[in-house]
């Protein structure tokens, strides 16, 4: 195995915007982390998933489940 571009494939890459600072956010799934879990009253369990905006160190969620 070789790598022959570091850089991230255009494929793989998203942006996003921040809606506390307005910055746009260039992100890959890798920068993607669980930022909190909470227990629902029906016992299921929701989980927030996204990464921290390097401008204004706010939560910045891209997908809950």
């Amino acid at each position: 195995m070789k790598v022959i571009n570091s850089e991230p494939d255009k494929s793989v890459v998203k942006t996003i915007i921040c809606m506390h600072c307005g910055v746009t956010i260039e992100y890959v799934p890798n920068d993607i982390k669980v930022l909190w879990r909470a227990t629902e009253i029906d016992g299921g369990i929701e989980v927030g998933m996204g990464f921290e905006c390097p401008n204004c160190n706010k939560r910045i969620v891209t997908k809950r489940i």
